[in-house]
C-alpha cells in the first residue's frame, strides 16, 4: 500500500449513510498547510480554510449540516451537453441526477469524486489534495471530464463554488452577519490577473479601522491555459436564491454568461470557472484549480505543474509513512498500520530533528487538535506557516507520542522529558500543549548579535523580533534569503509553551509512565542517568489552584458535595500570566528534581487523594478522565478506581529499583509532604492544603538528601494500602473493579465500565489476568451482536446528576458505546498480560482491519471515536462509527504493532547492549512464505523466516533461532535471538541494517 493507491471506495456512496473525514493538511516543511474536510455527499468536500475553523474558505458546518448542505454549498459542477441535436442541462453530482452512477475513493492524502453516465456517454472525476511545498495555501482541485460515449458532443460548463468567504470574514460572522458584511467585500485583481477576495477594511465596530492584508485567490487552468474567474452569482442563477439550479446559464449558455457585467459590489461572491469544447470519443477536457490564499496575493506566480505537484504531495506521505512499513499475509493489516501512524502523528506530530544549541531537539510539525464537523465542539488549529505545528491537549498528545521512542528515539527521550517538566509541584498540569517556538539561548547572545550583523538590513528587522519574544519555527524559516541559517540554529533554544485551560482532568498523568518505560526499553544503558540525575526536571507553574475542602464541599441533598473547585490566584496570575512559569526557589532560581524523585512525589500526591475507602481518587479538581461525559461526578465526590490502578502501576514501578543505593534529593517542604502521609482520610487532605499553600509561589530553599531505601518504604505503605481499599472497592461491585464510585453520602459503585478492568490487566499474572477476562467476556460490557466491548452496562437506572452521559442514548457517544479507544485499551492488556490465544481471537473480529466495512459505513482503515452498540435504539446504526479518525486509539493500535513485530524486551544492557527479538504473532499473519517484513527503528529492514508456518507463541512455538545482519561494510551470522554490541549500538543510532530472522 502506498499513497498513490486507494484506501477505501464507495459506489453510488450519495445512497449509503453519510459519514466524514478529512485532508492530512500536510503540505511539506516549507508549505503553507489548508484544512479540508469531506463528506459523501455532493462532490465530498465541505469545508476548508487556513489556520482554524474560523478562517474558512468554504463554511465550516456540523456533521448533520454538512450532510444536507453540501451538494448546495460545495463545489459544483454544470454542464451543457449539445449532442444529435439535443442539449441536456446537467449536474452530473446532484443526487437528483438519476443517469449518472457517483464514486467515492479515499487515498492517504487525496479525495476523488467521480460521476459516470453510460446513457449521455460523459464521466466526470474530481481529484483534490493540498498544495506541497510552496509559499502559500491552497487545496487544488483538478477535473477531469472525460467523452466515455461512442459519439461526439459538444460541452460547455461552469465549475466551482456557489459561494465564497472573503478573507477577512470569520466563520460565525459569515453564518451570522453575512447580510452587514457583504458591504465590505470587494475583489482585486493581481498583476498576474488572480482574482483576491477580501475586505475592504476590518470590520469591527471601533475607532481604529485597518486594512486587510492578505486574501483569498482563485486560479484555474483549461487543459493547461489561465481561465477566467466568474465571481457574480446573478448573471449564473438569476434571482433563484436558493442556488439550485443555474437557471440563467442553462437558458442562455456560456456566451451570453461571459458578456454579462461582473458586479461584486454588495454581493457575496461566488467563484467559478467557465469552458467550452467539443470531445471526441475517448477525448477529455482538464481543469486544474487552487483555491487558497496569501499574506501576499501579489506575490501568487503559478509556474509548477499539476500533476508533478499530486506527486509530490503523495511522497510526502510515502517518507514518513515507511517508517512502520509492515509487510504480512495480511495487507488489509499493513494498511491499517499505515494509516494508524498518519493519524497518529497528526495528533501527537511529526518529529523533525533540528540541532539548537548544544543538541538536536525534536519539533513535532503537523500535528493539529481533534476538531472536525462530528467534533463540532473542539477548536482546532493548524498553524499557516512552515514547519506547521498546532495546539493539542496535555493527554492527547502524551499519550500519542508514546510510541515515538520505538521509531525515533531521541524524540521519544525528549517527549518523556518534556512531559514530565509540564507536571506542577501539585500534581495537576497545563491542559493545552503548544508548538514549540524558538529563542536566543542567553550564553549565545554575543554571538548571534556578530552573526546577525552579517544578515540583511530587512533581515535584521525580522530577525530582532526573536529578541522580543520567542517566534515559531515557522515564521523564522519564512525569512527570505535568510544568510547561513543552519549556524544561526547554534544560537537557540527551544521553548516549551502550555496554557491551563479548561481545568485539571484526574488522568492526564498516566500517560508519562509509558514514555518512561519506552525510554528504558531503548536507552537502558542510561537507565542511571535518565531516573536518577538530579537537577533534571523542572515543575510547571499555573496560577490556577485547587480549593480546599472548605471551600469547595457544600452540604446539600442530605450529602457533601463539591462545586467550583479550582479558582485564579489573581495575584499569581499578575506574575506568570495564562501561560504559566516555573516553580522558582525564593532565590529565583527554578526548582530541579530528578525523574525518579518527580514520579515518586506524583505517586505521593495521588496516594493523597485516596477517598474514604482507599480505594478511588478523588475527583477533587472538577474533572473527570477521558471519559468527560461524567461532568456530574465530582460533584458527588466521585472517585475513578481506574487512576487507582495507574497509581500501582506507577508503585511497582517505582519498587523495581529498590536495590538502588542513591541519594536524591529534595526541596524540604516537599519530602515534609510526603514522608508524612499516612492513612487517614481527613489528615492526607489536611497535609495537602497545607503543602499547596506553602507551593503557591516561591518555595524556601531548603533541600533535603533521601536514600532510595526511605523512598521504597513509603512507597510499600501506599501500595498497601491501596491493596486493601481495592478489596473493599470489589465487594461493592461483587467481583469485577468498578472504575467510579460516588458518595452520596454512602459509597456505592456504578454500574461495571469497562476502563478498570482494562487498567488491571496490566497489573496482573497471567492467571489471574485470564480469570478477569472472562468475566468481562460473560458479562454486559461485551456486545455479542458486534463483537467488541462497550465502554459501561446500562446506566438507565443511574440519575441524571452523574452528568451528560446519562443524557445522552445507549449506545451513543460515551453511554454504552464501543468507544474504540477503551476497546483497544482492553485487548492490548490481553497482549501485555500474555493472554495471546485470547487476544489474536479478539482482534480477528475487534481490530477495525477486520471488521465488516460495510457496517462500519466508512474506511476500517481510519479509526472513528466509537461504534454506535447494539443497545442503540435504532437498530439501522448498529456497528457504525462515528466521529472521525484522530483517536487515542492510533496509540493503543501502535503499542500492539510494537509489541507483536518485536516483543516486550527490546533493548537490554549487562556491560554491554543487545537487542532482543521476541516477536508474538500468530501463524495467519504470515505470508505463503512464511514471511513477513517491517521497519525496524524507522531505519533497518526486518524479515521473518518462519517455513514452519507456526505462531511464536502456544503449545508449539517457533522461535528466533538465527539472525544474518548486516550493513554497507560487513554481514554476520547469529545464533540466538539477540542482536549483540557494537550490532545494537549501530540499530538504536539510525544506521541502515538489513535483518533476517530465522523462526524455528
Amino acid at each position: 500500500m502506498n499513497a498513490k493507491a486507494p484506501q477505501y471506495e464507495q459506489r453510488k456512496y450519495d445512497q449509503l449513510p453519510p459519514f466524514t473525514s478529512f485532508l492530512p493538511g500536510i503540505a511539506g516543511l516549507n508549505g503553507h498547510p489548508i484544512w479540508a474536510y469531506y463528506v459523501n455527499r455532493g462532490q465530498g468536500i465541505c469545508s476548508f480554510g487556513i489556520e482554524d475553523k474560523a478562517h474558512a474558505i468554504m463554511e465550516f458546518q456540523p456533521a448533520v449540516r454538512a450532510y444536507e448542505d453540501t451538494e448546495i454549498n460545495g463545489f459544483r459542477t454544470f454542464l451543457n451537453l449539445s449532442q444529435a441535436n439535443k442539449t441536456f442541462h446537467v449536474e452530473p453530482f446532484s443526487h437528483e441526477e438519476e443517469r449518472f452512477v457517483r464514486n467515492l475513493r479515499v487515498f492517504e492524502n487525496r479525495l476523488n469524486v467521480e460521476a459516470i453516465s453510460e446513457e449521455l456517454g460523459i464521466s466526470v472525476e474530481v481529484n483534490y489534495f493540498v498544495l506541497p511545498n510552496a509559499t502559500y495555501g491552497g487545496l487544488v482541485r483538478r477535473v477531469k471530464i472525460r467523452n466515455s460515449g461512442s459519439a461526439k458532443f459538444f460541452l460547455e460548463g461552469l465549475d466551482g463554488m456557489a459561494r465564497l468567504i472573503p478573507y477577512g470574514i470569520l466563520n460565525d460572522e459569515h453564518l451570522n452577519l453575512a447580510n452587514l458584511l457583504r458591504s465590505f467585500v470587494t475583489v482585486k485583481r493581481t498583476s498576474f490577473d488572480l482574482p483576491v477576495f477580501t475586505l475592504r477594511s476590518s470590520t469591527a465596530d471601533s475607532d481604529r479601522v485597518d486594512a486587510i492584508e492578505g486574501g483569498i485567490f482563485v486560479a484555474t487552468y483549461v487543459n493547461d491555459t489561465a481561465s477566467e474567474i466568474l465571481y457574480d452569482r446573478k448573471p449564473i442563477f438569476g434571482e433563484w436564491s436558493t442556488l439550485r439550479s443555474p437557471i440563467e446559464f442553462y437558458k442562455h449558455g456560456i456566451v451570453s454568461l461571459l458578456d454579462a457585467p461582473q458586479v461584486y459590489a454588495n454581493k457575496l461572491p461566488c467563484a467559478f470557472t467557465p469552458f467550452s469544447g467539443s470531445l471526441s470519443p475517448g477525448e477529455e477536457l482538464r481543469l486544474d484549480q487552487i483555491y487558497g490564499f496569501s499574506a501576499n496575493p501579489e506575490n501568487v506566480e503559478i509556474t509548477f505543474d499539476f500533476g508533478q505537484k499530486q506527486a509530490e504531495a503523495d511522497s510526502l506521505l510515502d517518507n514518513m509513512l515507511d517508517d512502520i512499513s509492515t509487510q504480512s499475509g495480511m495487507p488489509i493489516f499493513d494498511a491499517y498500520i499505515r494509516q494508524t501512524y498518519l493519524d497518529n502523528l497528526l495528533r501527537g506530530g511529526y518529529p523533525v530533528m533540528v540541532n539548537l544549541g548544544e543538541k538536536p531537539v525534536a519539533i513535532h510539525v503537523y500535528s493539529r487538535k481533534h476538531g472536525d464537523p462530528e467534533r463540532d465542539y473542539n477548536f482546532f488549529v493548524t498553524s499557516s506557516e512552515p514547519w506547521s505545528q498546532g495546539n493539542g491537549n496535555f493527554r492527547d498528545v502524551c499519550q500519542n507520542r508514546r510510541n515515538d521512542v520505538y521509531i525515533h528515539p531521541d524524540a521519544g527521550l525528549q517527549n518523556m522529558y518534556q512531559f514530565l517538566s509540564f507536571v506542577q509541584a501539585d500534581g495537576y498540569n497545563p491542559l493545552e500543549i503548544r508548538g514549540v517556538t524558538l529563542r536566543v539561548r542567553a550564553l549565545a547572545m554575543k554571538e548571534f548579535n556578530a552573526w546577525l550583523e552579517k544578515q540583511t538590513p530587512v533581515n535584521q528587522g525580522l530577525i530582532n523580533q526573536i529578541l522580543e519574544a520567542p517566534i515559531s519555527p515557522g515564521k523564522l524559516f519564512s525569512i527570505e534569503r535568510l544568510i547561513d541559517r543552519e549556524s544561526l540554529f547554534e544560537y537557540l533554544e527551544p521553548v516549551n509553551a502550555a496554557a491551563h485551560k479548561e481545568g485539571y482532568w484526574i488522568d492526564h498523568w498516566v500517560y508519562l509512565l509509558d514514555l518512561i518505560e519506552g525510554a528504558l526499553k531503548i536507552f537502558p544503558d542510561h537507565a542511571a542517568d535518565i531516573l536518577f540525575g538530579n537537577n533534571t526536571l523542572t515543575f510547571y507553574q499555573s496560577a490556577y489552584r485547587v480549593k480546599p475542602r472548605a471551600d469547595r464541599y457544600v452540604y446539600q441533598d442530605d450529602s457533601i458535595q463539591q462545586y467550583d473547585s479550582v479558582f485564579r490566584d489573581e495575584e499569581l496570575y499578575e506574575q506568570i500570566g495564562e501561560t504559566g512559569g516555573h516553580l522558582l526557589y525564593s532565590d529565583g532560581t527554578p526548582v530541579k528534581i530528578s525523574v525518579y524523585g518527580k514520579l515518586f512525589l506524583l505517586a505521593a500526591l495521588k496516594f493523597s487523594t485516596l477517598d474514604n475507602l482507599a480505594a478511588g481518587l478523588e475527583m477533587e479538581a472538577g474533572k473527570p478522565g477521558w471519559n468527560d461525559a461524567l461532568n456530574g461526578l465530582p460533584a458527588l465526590r466521585g472517585s475513578s478506581i481506574a487512576d487507582t490502578l495507574e497509581l500501582k502501576r506507577l508503585l511497582l514501578f517505582l519498587l523495581q529499583f529498590e536495590n538502588q543505593s542513591t541519594e536524591l534529593l529534595f526541596p524540604q517542604v516537599m519530602a515534609n509532604f510526603f514522608m508524612s502521609i499516612g492513612e487517614d482520610w481527613d489528615q492526607r487532605n489536611s497535609l495537602r492544603e497545607a503543602y499547596r499553600e506553602a507551593i503557591r509561589d516561591r518555595i524556601p530553599q531548603e533541600v533535603v538528601s533521601l536514600s532510595i531505601s526511605q523512598l521504597i518504604t513509603r512507597c510499600r505503605f501506599f501500595l498497601r494500602t491501596i491493596e486493601e481499599g481495592l478489596s473493599r472497592a470489589r465487594e461493592l461491585s461483587h467481583g469485577i473493579l468498578p472504575t467510579y464510585l460516588v458518595f452520596d453520602p454512602d459509597p456505592r459503585a456504578l454500574p461495571l465500565f469497562l476502563e478498570a478492568p482494562a487498567k488491571e490487566l496490566k497489573t496482573l499474572g497471567s492467571e489471574e489476568a485470564k480469570i478477569l477476562y472472562e468475566q468481562v467476556h460473560s458479562s454486559a460490557l461485551y456486545d455479542k451482536k458486534i463483537g467488541m466491548y462497550k465502554t459501561s452496562e446500562s446506566l438507565e437506572n443511574e440519575a441524571i446528576t452523574i452528568g451528560r452521559i446519562r443524557t445522552f442514548t445507549p449506545g451513543w457517544l460515551e453511554r454504552e458505546s464501543i468507544f474504540m479507544h477503551m476497546h483497544y485499551k482492553f485487548l492490548l492488556g490481553l497482549l501485555c498480560a500474555d493472554l495471546y490465544d485470547d487476544f489474536f481471537m479478539e482482534i480477528r473480529r475487534g481490530l477495525l482491519p477486520f471488521y465488516d466495512a460495510e457496517i462500519y459505513a466508512r474506511s476500517t482503515l481510519e479509526h472513528s471515536s466509537f461504534i454506535a452498540s447494539s443497545v442503540n435504539p435504532d437498530p439501522s446504526l448498529h456497528g457504525r462509527g462515528f466521529i472521525s479518525r484522530l483517536s487515542g486509539a492510533t496509540a493503543e493500535a501502535l503499542s500492539m504493532w510494537v509489541m507483536m513485530l518485536v516483543g516486550k524486551m527490546w533493548f537490554s544492557y549487562n556491560n554491554s547492549l543487545s537487542f532482543t527479538f521476541a516477536p508474538i504473532l500468530p501463524d495467519w499473519l504470515f505470508d505463503g512464505e512464511g514471511c513477513i517484513q517491517f521497519k525496524l527503528l524507522s531505519h533497518s529492514i526486518v524479515t521473518y523466516h518462519n517455513p514452519l508456518h507456526r505462531s511464536t507463541y502456544g503449545p508449539t512455538p517457533v522461535q528466533p533461532t538465527k539472525i544474518l545482519i548486516s550493513d554497507d561494510t560487513r554481514s554476520e551470522e547469529i545464533y540466538g535471538a539477540s542482536l549483540p554490541s557494537p550490532w545494537a549500538e549501530k540499530l538504536r543510532a539510525g544506521k541502515k541494517l538489513k535483518i533476517e530472522v530465522e523462526l524455528q
